[in-house]
């Protein structure tokens, strides 16, 4: 993971890894793509996804600087697997309870909807089968064109995620250290101001789900692969870390302090999020 500077990025949204606060982040760091609609944003429906990428023009594709959103590593689509990929990691069970929680509150209506499904079963919902639940991180690293994982045990399975993290992706991060995290994608991707975001998505304190010892240890099973990639990457990212940035600290202090006067740098991006839901609004409005 040399130092580069980008003028296109792809953010690999892992579900649950605070991807929408740095998506914002990115937004920032690449406002103009973003304003003149330079991107392309995974939805999380592969097929559809690609589908709608192979409608764009060659020189609409071209002009991409911005990807985001729920994907494998490799899509298949050559214009998107050649940008500069960063990632966030997550430890598994803290992500797994926090798709349990976000899910809960019907935030996902297609998995979870009360008023149609009842009240939320976690013990039920756990033994679903549902695919973000078991190993999705290395499944993601894993990636190519699906998240089926392939043959081979949980040690040479984490082993090739990591190898793939180092030499396939700029630079990946941790959610638990979230501030360092953007300082190292700073440091290597080249960005000359701070990293700025402001948290998204935050999940509900009043309903907020309790997990048992059963529900844990159940969580832990499914995801064996991803806490062994989880340990590797946290040792290797801080081991980038030291070596990219000698002087976190007195970074982390400045960059704290301009996190708390960054309010008014998001102005644009609310204004941007304000058009394009007006926009949808006045399609839906027009008679057919």
């Amino acid at each position: 993971m040399d130092t580069v500077l980008t003028a296109k990025i792809r953010f690999l949204h892992i579900p649950k890894t605070a991807g929408s606060t740095f998506d914002e982040c990115l937004f920032l760091q690449y406002l103009r793509p973003y304003l003149l609609r330079r991107q392309f944003v995974f939805s999380g429906d592969f097929d559809s996804d690609r589908k709608r990428f192979e409608a764009l023009s060659p020189a609409a594709r071209s002009r991409i600087a911005l990807c985001t959103g729920h994907a494998p590593r490799v899509t298949g689509l050559a214009e998107i697997d050649a940008l500069p990929t960063v990632a966030l990691l997550r430890h598994p069970v803290t992500r797994v309870k926090s798709f349990c929680q976000h899910v809960s509150e019907g935030k996902s209506p297609n998995i979870y909807c009360r008023e149609r499904d009842g009240l939320f079963d976690l013990d039920q919902f756990l033994a679903s089968g549902r695919i973000q639940l078991e190993n999705f991180q290395s499944r993601v690293v894993l990636g190519e064109q699906g998240y089926q994982l392939r043959p081979g045990n949980r040690g040479e399975l984490a082993r090739l995620a990591m190898t793939l993290l180092q030499s396939e992706f700029a630079c990946f991060g941790i959610t638990e250290d979230f501030d360092s995290s953007l300082l190292l994608f700073r440091r290597v991707l080249g960005w000359e101001g701070w990293p700025l975001y402001r948290s998204r998505n935050i999940s509900s304190e009043r309903a907020r789900l309790h997990f048992d010892a059963r529900h844990i240890a159940r969580i832990e099973q499914l995801n064996a692969l991803d806490l062994a990639l989880y340990e590797l990457a946290r040792e290797a990212f801080y081991q980038q870390l030291a070596l990219l940035c000698p002087q976190l600290e007195e970074q982390l202090a400045q960059f704290r302090s301009a996190l708390g006067r960054s309010q008014v740098r998001f102005i644009p991006i609310d204004l941007a999020r304000l058009a394009g839901r007006l926009g949808r609004l006045l399609t839906s409005a027009r008679p057919a």
